[in-house]
């Protein structure tokens, strides 16, 4: 692990855990594209007003 993904696990919304190689790639990339759907499109933002009572979602 960097330094600098180490900084990032105490960071909340920071990362999520995948395996290394060709298939985590893969699973990464389309993790990641879907976050960035529902934070342009707010969705992100509701579901944490919903459940957690604030926006926590990333800008």
């Amino acid at each position: 692990m960097s330094k600098e993904e180490g900084a990032l696990i105490g960071a909340p919304y920071s990362y999520f855990l995948v395996a290394k190689g060709a298939k985590g790639a893969v699973l990464a990339n389309d993790i990641n594209a879907q976050l960035q759907k529902l934070i342009a499109d707010s969705t992100l933002s509701a579901i944490s007003q919903k459940y957690f009572h604030g926006d926590y979602a990333p800008k």
